[in-house]
């Protein structure tokens, strides 16, 4: 299988299997199931438009343009071990060389490769891509209630105000009781009712089998934190 050749300042993607384009400074490109790039056409749970890569004077930056979905950006460079997680809302730069864009749904687990080559100087000029498509609405589209969401921003509280903290800061029941004024029966149902909603929208980790109520109370707090900038109150 021929790949192609990549000049400087291109970037390259790979679904794995057949799918791949190369992008030049200054265009852009959207990923999703019924974006420029096709990701999970039978996935019901794939965001029509899900990321954009795109130019940004010479640095190659990917936007998750999704409501739920999150994806890890894994740098492939010998002896590079870190990697960083995009929410819904975020962007990020891609690293130069090869990476990997990993993220899944209650269907399955895809994986993209990535390959930034470097540029010789900057290039100048914007991006914008839109695109009108007919395709059916995503399943699983989540609209949060304002408990909903300030259940949420409470659990990720300690993780946003202090990053790098561990899941040890989670606040408990408890502290949850004294943040919100509810009850104790009051924030378990709704963790209960709130991690279900999350694993019938598609979300990856909320299923019953994942554990019991303190492990999706840490699960929740993980999600609030990757989707913390972007939880609003319906007006």
């Amino acid at each position: 299988m021929t790949f192609p050749r990549l000049f400087p300042g291109q970037v390259l993607i790979d679904d794995q299997i057949g799918h791949r384009v190369a992008l030049s400074p200054g265009q852009s490109l959207t990923l999703g199931r019924a974006a420029d790039f096709p990701l999970g056409l039978d996935d019901e749970f794939m965001h029509r438009q899900f990321l954009q890569v795109w130019d940004s004077d010479g640095t190659w930056m990917i936007t998750n343009r999704g409501g739920r979905l999150s994806a890890n950006i894994q740098p492939r460079a010998e002896n590079s071990f870190s990697q960083s997680r995009l929410g819904p809302g975020a962007s990020l730069p891609l690293p130069l060389g090869e990476s990997a864009v990993v993220f899944a749904t209650s269907v399955t687990t895809y994986e993209l490769d990535f390959t930034v080559a470097a540029t010789l100087r900057p290039p100048t000029g914007s991006c914008a891509v839109e695109r009108i498509d007919g395709a059916p609405m995503t399943v699983g589209e989540l609209i949060l209630n304002d408990e909903q969401v300030d259940l949420l921003r409470a659990l990720a509280a300690p993780l946003v105000r202090r990053p790098g903290t561990d899941l040890s800061e989670v606040p408990t029941v408890r502290d949850l009781e004294q943040t919100l004024g509810w009850s104790q029966k009051k924030v378990n149902t709704k963790i209960d009712y709130l991690s279900k909603a999350l694993e019938g929208s598609g979300v990856t980790g909320f299923s019953a089998r994942n554990g019991n109520a303190p492990t999706r109370r840490l699960a929740l707090a993980r999600y609030a934190q990757e989707n913390y900038w972007s939880l609003r109150k319906q007006p």
